[in-house]
């Protein structure tokens, strides 16, 4: 079976809109029924290979997106997909998500501040030393350029 041409959802017998948990249940239970140590059928290994990766295929969002478009899962009559419905606790976890790392970027970005303040006030200090060093070697020159022409 070669999944890239097969509908993953009719391979597992279930709808197109299954749960994760109805997903994993259907595999299992297919698995046990087409596994090469229990089914010795000459075509149960590929069989096998082929319900894996439907499930790798329906268990990840991307992938599954990808298949759904490919086996027209999802769309209306004007070719357009309908828009996804999230339950509320879906919801809830994507705003906790977002603002977890809303607060985790903007804790970043105060850190980088810092580190650039620090490092900004490192260097001007250190091109203050300069300019006191120069000073006083200009100056030390002078003195010994002079006392040379004296002598």
């Amino acid at each position: 079976m070669n999944t890239a041409h097969t509908d993953c959802y009719k391979l597992l017998g279930i709808a197109s809109n299954a749960e994760p948990k109805v997903i994993q249940k259907a595999w299992r239970l297919k698995t046990k029924e087409i596994h090469p140590d229990i089914n010795k059928s000459p075509t149960s290994t590929a069989d096998f290979r082929a319900l894996t990766l439907a499930i790798k295929i329906l268990i990840d969002p991307v992938a599954r997106l990808k298949h759904d478009r490919q086996f027209g899962y999802g769309k209306q009559s004007n070719n357009e997909f309908t828009i996804q419905t999230f339950s509320i606790a879906q919801n809830e976890k994507a705003k906790l998500t977002v603002n977890e790392w809303s607060s985790d970027y903007e804790i970043a970005m105060n850190m980088r501040d810092d580190q650039r303040n620090k490092n900004l006030t490192k260097h001007h200090r250190n091109i203050r030393q300069a300019k006191i060093i120069f000073a006083l070697s200009a100056s030390l020159l002078l003195v010994l350029l002079l006392l040379f022409i004296i002598n």
